[in-house]
């Protein structure tokens, strides 16, 4: 007896997208996380109004402005992307913070220091920290319109340069003159004939080097060349490549700093006879 296992070719595949997908973008993710949190971070320090000298709570000296700086954001498992905003401590086992810096008691300012567990007694709605039932809508708007905001401009980030790189392939000449105009942000019409390209911007992370000074985005852009065989597949790689390496200048109004090549491999579509070339690319921009 024997049995015959199809679609391995493209379950692999999968798998290996996927573990490239979880190193490449971890770091990616995690600085959209922090990018959200430092939204409501803001808000909580823009609301916290310094005392003006230093007190003691339940025997323990706090410093003046204590809460305010205690705002910010912080990732709770390393071991995952998730990412918190608020009040930072290490009372709960929260990232290492400055003593100065410690907001362990922001409960305390936020609800008075015993809640209605504990008699309610010293129970005090300051609206500081967080929203409470009756609150005015109007006193949440403008951090939600900040957090749209920052959502806007993060998708803005990762379209403009998926706007760069089309530009470039529509007008190489070599390019347009093996696939036309089919080439497609994320995802081809269904059905559709080779050849064709498909590009995806995987992710896109502001660079925190000393010469960029912040103003330089670096993207990591995979490009998918189908082709009818493998010998043209790997044609149209070439093709593609000489199009996007080592580019710089302004494209579709997209200032580019440089685009490099990091690895390219083959694959096969067996139901449809397709062949891909995968290429990967790094692409740092000009976000100002």
């Amino acid at each position: 007896m024997s049995v015959t296992v199809t679609g391995t070719n493209e379950l692999f595949k999968n798998i290996d997208k996927l573990a490239k997908w979880s190193v490449k973008d971890s770091k990616a993710l995690q600085d959209v996380g922090h990018r959200v949190g430092a939204v409501y971070a803001n808000y909580i320090k823009s609301n916290v109004k310094d005392l003006g000298k230093d007190i003691k709570v339940r025997g323990m000296k706090v410093k003046s402005g204590q809460l305010r700086r205690s705002g910010g954001t912080w990732q709770p498992d390393k071991n995952r992307n998730t990412i918190m905003g608020g009040p930072r401590t290490n009372a709960i086992g929260r990232r290492k913070t400055k003593k100065a810096d410690d907001g362990w008691y922001a409960h305390i300012v936020e609800k008075g220091d015993f809640g209605p567990r504990f008699g309610g007694k010293h129970r005090k709605h300051r609206r500081i920290l967080s929203r409470h039932e009756g609150d005015n809508e109007q006193e949440f708007k403008a951090p939600g319109d900040t957090l749209k905001k920052e959502l806007r401009k993060i998708h803005k980030e990762v379209m403009t340069v998926g706007k760069a790189i089309y530009n470039i392939l529509t007008n190489d000449a070599t390019v347009s003159g093996i696939v036309g105009t089919n080439i497609y942000p994320e995802i081809a019409p269904p059905n559709i004939d080779v050849p064709y390209i498909v590009y995806s911007v995987l992710s896109n992370t502001p660079s925190d080097s000393k010469e960029d000074g912040g103003a330089v985005d670096v993207s990591n852009i995979e490009v998918y060349n189908f082709q009818s065989t493998y010998n043209n597949a790997i044609d149209l790689g070439v093709a593609v490549r000489a199009a996007l390496d080592r580019k710089n200048g302004t494209y579709g109004g997209v200032k580019l700093q440089s685009i490099q090549y990091a690895n390219e491999q083959m694959d096969v579509n067996e139901t449809r006879h397709i062949w891909v070339s995968i290429q990967d690319y790094s692409v740092r921009t000009k976000n100002i």
